[in-house]
């Protein structure tokens, strides 16, 4: 509670635990998720366009990228 200047009490909002616990999980989730995408797409290859050559790994494809670095800025990132 905090007192203004007519002395009346207001209550000040403070997020509830659960809420920001959830907004912790949540954020570690999706970075958990994006850590994963990210290491797939490194090593994951395919669409091979000659005989005896290697295929294409899915970071080389530009759309690809796009996706995955927009999700990764739009990340809040780890709570310290």
């Amino acid at each position: 509670m905090v007192a203004d200047s007519s002395n009346t009490a207001k209550r000040v909002s403070h997020p509830q635990p659960v809420v920001v616990m959830k907004r912790l999980l949540r954020s570690h989730l999706v970075l958990q998720a994006l850590t994963i995408a990210v290491r797939y797409a490194a090593v994951r290859r395919q669409f091979a366009s000659g005989k005896n050559k290697l295929e294409t790994q899915l970071l080389d494809y530009p759309i690809h990228q796009r996706r995955l670095m927009v999700s990764i800025l739009g990340c809040d990132g780890p709570e310290a």
